[in-house]
């Protein structure tokens, strides 16, 4: 089973960029300790160790910043993955002069290898990243050390898991039905017909792609584009060739997989046991478990279930840490805390305008409605009417997670939540400026997790271990046969849980035309500024790049001179 396998190997071997030469980056070591005379003289055999332990945590190190089409969301928007070095050396080793990750370090970064940013005490540790020549998303396998291997699983206990390997976590016991979908179930994806699919719809986009080149003398949007359309023919030859990248993230507990990454538009190509396959997912899930989360029980309560405690017990700790001095007090008779903010009776009551919201009703078509109701129609709501219910939704994100003032007083949609729900905007806002937006995120995504993974899916592997499920965040995927069974069960476990009534959606999913996704795509890879593309080129892996050279521009004599600026020579 693919869950053993984890559990054996996958602190073994590591994977790093396949043209990183380990035997000249040991002799630079080498040269290093000697300079620095960290063998002190001492017998050949101690010299040899020091360097071997050097190597290894080079290897690791370098792992640990390498990055592929599953691991992105770990590094931040420049391309840089933040890590400490007191924690490092916890694995790595400190050496006798304390400078092993030090020393690790310098050789990388003297040879060109990695660049970093600058610390900021108290905010966050120092991030690194591969240069570009290293940034190739072609990788080889590296056994670990036994050292650091003891050293990983001895870590990978504490809540700084974070710090283990690339693969994240392996999937615990306890999660073991979610990855026996993958060998007990037949997976498949119709390669041919989804490589055609994306190769007419790239198409489209590079005559789009090629007219800004040749009219603003730039090729930001050509080499995106071959970047993306790259990546997907790399996820799909993962997919059938089953391997399938799975993991649980240390920060959000969701599980990921080659389906995760997989654009929507793709899914209709996928295949369970050769049958046709559809969705059932939860219906405006993000705003429906923010609902069922402002309450003093999932606040307050200890015991092992639907509680903070339970799904995001660091954060729990933040909250008892913070509670004397509290931003939010500041506003005056605060009796009452839901999730580390304090109210007022009257803001509390406020509150529950928006946790009542019955989700039989479509909430992102409501807020038009439910503002007029409450104010009169204006410039505002004819604004956000015109642009419709996909609009509201596609700015839901903004709502919950924007944490800039400036930028969220800019935003329509914001605008309208704020004054339908004024106490519910404020505890948005003071949410972000004690605790911060991300962990805001992770507590909504956790709590997804523990929804869907712990127990919708627990419970259907246990009533109906014959019907096949992949997860894909707040939604499941089945074959079309099965989809009543699984709206029943994800209905009846969420509404139980959380005490609301809870609306999921099924539907088959069916292949559309490639014209369809233009103008949504077309958004996502369009680069207009040179600020831009510098910060997405950071995730532009050089395999990706030559995949979307092969799909578009190969056997296009026209596009040789495309061919030769952009095709990557990976050793």
């Amino acid at each position: 089973m693919i869950l053993k396998y984890m559990k054996e190997n996958h602190l073994k071997s590591v994977k790093i960029p396949s043209n990183l030469d380990v035997k000249i980056l040991s002799e630079k070591i080498k040269i290093l300790l000697e300079e620095k005379k960290q063998e002190r003289k001492k017998n050949k055999q101690e010299g040899v160790t020091i360097l071997n332990n050097h190597i290894d945590g080079l290897i690791y190190f370098v792992n640990l910043i390498t990055k592929n089409n599953y691991n992105q969301r770990k590094f931040n928007d420049n391309g840089y993955r933040n890590l400490n070095t007191e924690l490092l050396s916890n694995i790595i080793g400190k050496g006798d002069d304390r400078k092993r990750v030090i020393n690790i370090i310098k050789v990388l970064k003297d040879e060109n290898i990695i660049e970093q940013t600058t610390h900021r005490q108290g905010k966050y540790s120092r991030g690194y990243r591969l240069t570009d020549n290293y940034n190739t998303g072609v990788f080889k396998e590296v056994e670990l050390s036994s050292k650091i291997q003891k050293n990983l699983l001895k870590f990978q206990k504490t809540k700084n898991a974070h710090y283990t390997l690339n693969n994240e976590e392996q999937i615990s016991n306890d999660l073991a039905y979610l990855e026996e979908q993958f060998t007990k179930n037949n997976l498949t994806v119709e390669y041919f017909s989804a490589i055609k699919f994306i190769k007419k719809l790239g198409l489209i986009f590079l005559v789009k792609a090629i007219e800004i080149s040749e009219k603003k003398n730039q090729d930001f949007t050509v080499e995106s584009l071959l970047h993306y359309f790259g990546r997907m023919v790399n996820i799909l030859v993962d997919l059938k060739d089953k391997h399938y990248n799975l993991s649980i993230s240390d920060s959000n507990q969701r599980f990921n997989s080659n389906l995760t990454s997989l654009p929507k538009m793709l899914r209709p190509f996928l295949r369970i046991n050769d049958e046709q396959i559809g969705e059932v997912d939860i219906s405006s899930s993000q705003p429906y478990i923010l609902s069922t989360i402002l309450n003093n029980d999932f606040t307050d309560s200890e015991n092992k279930g639907y509680n903070i405690f339970t799904i995001y017990p660091d954060l729990c700790e933040k909250f008892n840490k913070s509670i004397f001095f509290n931003l939010s007090k500041q506003r005056g008779d605060e009796t009452n805390q839901v999730l580390g903010i304090f109210f007022n009776d009257e803001n509390f009551n406020n509150l529950n305008n928006f946790t009542a919201f019955d989700f039989k009703n479509d909430f992102y078509q409501n807020i038009i409605p439910e503002y007029i109701n409450n104010f009169s129609e204006n410039e505002l709501t004819d604004r956000v009417q015109e642009k419709g219910r996909n609009y509201v939704k596609s700015n839901m994100m903004n709502y919950l997670f924007e944490s800039n003032y400036d930028v969220r007083m800019k935003n329509d949609v914001i605008l309208l939540l704020k004054s339908i729900y004024p106490s519910l905007s404020s505890f948005i806002e003071y949410f972000h400026i004690m605790y911060g937006n991300t962990d805001f995120s992770y507590l909504l995504q956790r709590t997804e997790a523990y929804l869907m993974l712990n127990n919708v899916c627990k419970n259907l592997s246990e009533k109906h271990p014959k019907i096949p499920f992949f997860t894909i965040h707040d939604s499941l995927i089945t074959t079309v046969s099965n989809l009543t069974v699984v709206e029943e069960i994800m209905t009846d476990t969420i509404t139980n849980i959380t005490g609301k009534t809870v609306i999921v959606k099924k539907k088959e999913i069916l292949e559309s035309n490639p014209e369809d996704w233009v103008d949504k795509k077309w958004k996502k890879i369009r680069i207009k500024s040179q600020k831009r593309y510098l910060k997405m080129k950071q995730s532009f892996l050089h395999d990706n790049i030559n995949k979307g050279i092969e799909l578009l521009l190969t056997g296009d004599q026209t596009q040789d001179a495309l061919i030769q600026k952009f095709y990557k020579n990976i050793s």
